[in-house]
């Protein structure tokens, strides 16, 4: 199938199926006290059909903290998480400078050595002696520079320092075992480097609202970041309101990196609403590939998705606001 009849695909399918049943699409009703609204069904219905007619698997959910409503497919099964875990990578970087466990302006260093994977801005960082941490997760977040998380995480205890902190913050499911680019190659049915839909975003919503262990300075950079990436404009963004307030961390693995012929297209997105409570929305989609390369269409499955999140939005009871 060719990219342009597979997005008139995926889009056809987004906006044709209001009269199905749910007999006739299976809805995964997930952990977390999932209630099923009208609301709820014009949402698990696209999704459902968007991941059977899309040709991969879909893990989804949408959470809203200010009254803890959540709804998604697939959104507690493990999916590798990719570079969604850059967020509260630094998140966990900003807490640690604002308790002075890391130094605020000494430079962490940067060598060629370090620069084994993609390093848009660590690359540029050689000659000066390397960056400072607040610098290092600018990087990792706005544009996902591999080995500006990698340096991060030698200096906040490795993999099993930062999953020892999200179990801090709440997060009993999310795991990192290895550092770029090693941890995008996920076998089947491993839990090692994974997370779930709904874990991720609640984690997201935590992080950034109020139960954050950041302070709001802290918590409005983080967020800041999180608008500033460019990396997600055609995943789950494109499919909400532009005057939408919206940031994202996106997380791609093509088959060169996982080492067969599966890809990962990810992006958890966090909206702000008006009233200063967070929505989240997390996607990960796992695509059969005929080739290494990662056709650019997979954007569009994500994109359809979130239109059809932004429908239960603002069907929602804090959607009022929003319309």
């Amino acid at each position: 199938m060719t990219a342009l009849s597979r997005r008139h695909m995926i889009a056809a399918i987004a906006g044709g199926v209001g009269t199905w049943t749910i007999a006739r699409l299976p809805v995964h009703a997930q952990e977390g006290g999932l209630r099923f609204s009208v609301a709820d069904e014009k949402l698990a219905f696209p999704l459902s059909r968007l991941e059977q007619q899309a040709g991969g698997r879909l893990g989804f959910a949408i959470f809203d903290s200010s009254n803890g409503r959540s709804i998604g497919i697939n959104a507690n099964d493990r999916f590798a998480f990719c570079s969604t875990f850059k967020m509260p990578l630094a998140a966990m970087t900003l807490e640690a400078l604002d308790k002075a466990r890391l130094p605020a302006d000494q430079l962490l260093p940067v060598t060629q050595a370090d620069i084994t994977t993609y390093a848009p801005i660590t690359s540029k960082a050689i000659d000066i002696g390397g960056m400072t941490a607040r610098d290092l997760a600018a990087a990792a977040v706005i544009h996902s520079d591999n080995v500006a998380a990698n340096i991060l995480l030698a200096a906040l205890g490795g993999p099993a320092g930062f999953t020892h902190w999200l179990r801090a913050q709440g997060d009993a499911i999310t795991r990192l075992d290895d550092i770029e680019p090693a941890l995008n190659s996920v076998p089947a049915g491993s839990a090692e480097n994974t997370t779930t839909p709904m874990a991720m975003a609640r984690l997201f919503a935590r992080l950034l609202g109020p139960q954050s262990p950041l302070p709001p300075p802290s918590r409005e950079q983080l967020g800041q970041w999180l608008r500033d990436s460019q990396t997600g404009l055609a995943r789950l963004r494109a499919g909400l309101p532009a005057d939408w307030k919206v940031g994202d961390k996106t997380g791609t693995a093509s088959a060169a990196l996982t080492d067969n012929l599966t890809g990962k297209v990810n992006d958890v997105a966090a909206i702000w609403h008006p009233d200063g409570h967070i929505i989240t929305i997390a996607a990960f989609y796992e695509v059969p590939l005929t080739s290494k390369a990662m056709p650019a269409d997979n954007d569009a499955v994500l994109a359809e998705a979130a239109k059809a999140a932004c429908q239960w939005i603002m069907a929602s009871p804090s959607g009022t606001a929003l319309r």
